[in-house]
């Protein structure tokens, strides 16, 4: 064991990259602060990327309440047999996006405790069983950096920086997007063959395609997608109205889908221009939402 571990600064020299799956306790352990500390110095031109599990929580939470709003909503249009139930099928089968928007404000939550962390770092407060271990870490760090004080500065400084911007950037990668977007897609197909099979002109699949399948289940749900987040991050702080602000959040992203979904479906069946001229609009739109912060820094800097 003490002979990987002096190993360590050759291993770490000979890699391009350091990848830390970060969850909650990882700076918490003195040995992985130690291997930040190591990398950094056995290989000043390595990259270290941060890819915190969270993020992997947050799009598979995603995944399933959307499939799962999707499969309650064939499930409750499959048993209605009065409008009214019809109504109320709409309502039952949101019920999972409710449960999956609390779940996201549970893991962006970690995302505001790897933010505090990095800037309130102490080497200090790291934990380690073996008294031994503890003082070899901190020999080194000390012999690297100079003292204590120092790597803590740097942790907090520029290793956060080079840490946390990539993920200002786009919280959630781009195939991952992709990933979120099935569900919908698969329901407006689904409505697309209907139309197909209940010979549908081609100026009706077409217009049906691009206002309904493209631009409102594509283009449109990410939008609605990306404010959900966005909300989901600024009110993710636990309070007594912990289940309110989650309540509010749905709505809004709820409020979100049916306008451009209304919006949609007008288009669509006014006429192809007017499909087209929705999913232009809702095209723009989507790509400015995943794009504002390289344009405001394009525009002021």
């Amino acid at each position: 064991m003490e002979r990987g571990i002096y190993g360590l600064g050759g291993f770490l020299s000979m890699s391009k990259q350091l990848r830390v799956l970060w969850s909650p306790d990882y700076l918490q352990r003195l040995w992985c602060v130690f291997e930040l500390a190591a990398y950094r110095k056995a290989n000043p031109a390595g990259k270290i990327v941060l890819a915190p599990l969270y993020i992997e929580a947050i799009v598979s939470s995603t995944m399933l309440g959307s499939y799962a709003v999707v499969v309650m909503f064939w499930l409750t249009q499959a048993m209605s047999v009065r409008l009214s139930f019809t109504y109320a099928g709409y309502i039952l089968s949101l019920i999972p996006a409710y449960i999956a928007f609390h779940f996201l404000r549970l893991c962006t939550r970690q995302k505001m405790q790897l933010v505090a962390e990095l800037k309130s770092f102490d080497v200090e407060l790291a934990e380690c069983r073996s008294p031994y271990d503890r003082e070899f870490v901190f020999e080194g760090i000390t012999t690297w950096y100079g003292s204590k004080t120092a790597f803590n500065d740097y942790v907090r400084g520029p290793l956060f920086l080079e840490l946390i911007e990539p993920l200002s950037r786009n919280q959630v990668p781009a195939m991952y997007w992709c990933l979120l977007v099935t569900p919908t897609l698969t329901s407006g197909f689904e409505f697309f063959m209907a139309i197909w099979k209940g010979g549908g002109t081609r100026e009706a699949l077409l217009s049906h395609f691009i206002g309904v399948v493209i631009g409102a289940q594509l283009c449109w749900f990410l939008v609605s997608l990306k404010l959900g987040f966005a909300l989901c991050y600024r009110f993710a702080s636990r309070s007594r109205l912990d289940l309110v602000k989650t309540l509010l959040i749905f709505l809004v992203f709820v409020s979100c889908v049916v306008f451009g979904t209304a919006l949609a479906t007008i288009a669509y069946t006014s006429s192809l221009n007017a499909a087209i001229a929705f999913t232009s609009g809702a095209m723009l739109i989507a790509v400015f939402s995943f794009e504002w912060r390289r344009i405001w820094r394009l525009r002021y800097g």
